[in-house]
C-alpha cells in the first residue's frame, strides 16, 4: 500500500473533531511501513491537508477532521485535546485536573475558576490561548497513582480555593470509594506534601469507614 493511501486510511477511520497527532500517524504508518521517512511523511501530509475539505490543520503538528453540523462547521474538540495533550493518551497517563476546577466540578466549591488546572509532565509545553495553569506534579504520574495525588492536592488546595460545600467530607469520601483509594497509600503519599493540614484532613476523612 502507498504512503498516501496509509495516511487516507488512518484520517478515514479517525473519528470527526477528534485531535489528530502527526507524530501518532507517522508512528502507524511506520508500523505498517518501516521504511517510510519522516521528511517524505510530512509531505505527503500536506497534500492530504490541501486535497481534503475534511482535514484541517489547528496548530502545528495537531490536526483533525471538521464536519458540517446545522450551526455550521465544527472545529476541534478541546477538551480531547486538552486531555490527549496533558492527561492520558489512552494507553498512559501523564496528568490530572487538579485545584479549582477540578473541585468546582465536584461540587467542593461554588467558586467558578477562570482557568482548567492541570498537574502534568508536560507542563512545559503550553498551548497558547487557552485558560490552563499548568503545574509539574508532586511526584512522576502514572495510572495507579494520579487518583491518590488529584485527593491529596484538594486537601492541600482546601483554604485557598474557598471549599463551600455542605458536607464535603461525603463528596471526598465518594471520590474515595468510587476510585478504589486506600488510606495506606493516601498516608504514604501524604508524606510528600509537607503539609500538616493534609495531615490533618486526612485523618479527618479516615474516623468513619468509606
Amino acid at each position: 500500500m502507498a504512503l498516501t493511501e496509509l495516511i487516507d486510511e488512518y484520517i478515514t477511520a479517525a473519528p470527526a473533531c477528534e485531535p489528530l497527532f502527526a507524530d501518532e500517524i507517522f508512528s502507524w504508518v511506520r508500523e505498517r511501513m518501516p521504511g517510510a521517512e519522516r521528511a517524505t511523511f510530512n509531505e505527503y501530509l500536506v497534500r492530504c491537508l490541501k486535497k481534503s475539505g475534511e482535514l484541517k490543520r489547528f496548530r502545528r503538528g495537531i490536526y483533525y477532521k471538521s464536519v458540517k453540523t446545522p450551526l455550521g462547521t465544527a472545529g476541534i474538540d478541546k477538551s480531547a485535546l486538552l486531555r490527549k495533550l496533558y492527561i492520558s493518551d489512552g494507553k498512559s497517563v501523564y496528568g490530572y485536573e487538579t485545584g479549582a476546577s477540578l473541585m468546582n466540578r465536584l461540587g467542593l466549591t461554588s467558586r467558578m475558576p477562570a482557568h482548567i488546572h492541570i498537574a502534568t509532565e508536560r507542563f512545559n509545553y503550553r498551548l497558547a490561548g487557552e485558560p490552563l495553569v499548568l503545574t509539574k506534579p508532586i511526584v512522576k504520574i502514572d495510572k495507579d497513582d494520579h487518583r491518590y495525588l488529584q485527593l491529596l492536592d484538594m486537601l492541600a488546595a482546601w483554604d485557598e480555593v474557598g471549599v463551600d460545600a455542605v458536607d464535603p467530607i461525603a463528596i471526598l469520601r465518594t471520590f474515595i470509594v468510587k476510585n478504589g483509594l486506600k488510606f495506606e497509600k493516601l498516608l504514604y503519599y501524604a508524606g510528600l506534601y509537607d503539609n500538616v493540614a493534609v495531615y490533618k484532613r486526612l485523618a479527618k476523612l479516615a474516623r468513619e469507614k468509606v
